[in-house]
């Protein structure tokens, strides 16, 4: 849109201005109850389910089955690795080396 002054003394002035027209998002900014319809669109499109409150426990029952948890515990101790004790050791050994060289305590 654009607007212009064509009054005297005023010759020349316009304004640009740009106008983007949307969609609502929704009521629920201003109306407080859920918006159902718009909660199982959303649902759907994510390949998931709209469930109400008041259906809690068969959405518990089918989280329930969907149960798959896997546990794995690992204990490592660097002492009990022959070519880390190695390294660790040289290393200690190294740093002793190089301070006694260099006449440090």
């Amino acid at each position: 849109m654009r607007i212009e002054v064509e009054s005297p003394g005023f010759e020349g002035i316009q304004q640009d201005l740009q106008i983007i027209a949307r969609e609502l998002a929704g009521q629920e900014g201003i109306e407080l109850a859920r918006d159902t319809s718009r909660l199982a669109a959303m649902a759907k499109s994510g390949n998931g389910q709209y469930l109400d409150i008041l259906d809690a426990p068969k959405l518990f029952e089918q989280l329930a089955g969907q149960r798959k948890e896997v546990v794995i515990e690992n204990s490592y101790e660097v002492w009990s690795s022959y070519p880390a004790l190695v390294l660790i050791v040289l290393l200690l050994a190294l740093e002793w080396a190089l301070r006694k060289r260099m006449g440090l305590a």
